[in-house]
């Protein structure tokens, strides 16, 4: 089993189990999860301070409480995640909305629904 630790943000029950699912077939059983973008700032500061800090970091956009991209540009004013890579897994499929996510400072955009192929690429880029 991979010792990477993941975190992902979704307010989505049944996007957080596939995202899970998906993780866990890849050899990562190490995943903390929210389900809204409140949530998520919350967890990520503590996990800080505890110095937990996650390996990577998924972020649907849609969320109540902040949006993925609010919770981005958060992280990344945060040092222990200034380096972090942080892949935002969305519906939205704008150019301006997948713009806006990588100026804000994400690595990469997985759009959803997602092919388990793809998902495991772009997340195994990031974790070596």
């Amino acid at each position: 089993m991979n010792t990477k630790k993941i975190f992902y943000a979704d307010d989505s029950k049944t996007m957080r189990e596939e995202v899970q699912d998906n993780l866990m077939r890849i050899g990562i059983s190490h995943i903390k999860m929210a389900e809204n973008g409140k949530e998520a700032i919350e967890l990520l500061k503590s996990a800080a301070k505890e110095d937990h800090s996650f390996d990577m970091i998924l972020l649907d956009i849609n969320m109540p409480g902040f949006t993925g991209i609010q919770v981005l540009k958060i992280l990344r004013t945060m040092p222990v995640y200034e380096k972090t890579p942080i892949l935002m897994v969305s519906t939205e499929n704008e150019k301006e909305i997948v713009l806006e996510s990588i100026v804000s400072g994400a690595n990469d955009y997985i759009l959803k629904p997602f092919d388990f192929d793809v998902f495991k690429k772009k997340t195994e880029k990031y974790l070596k």
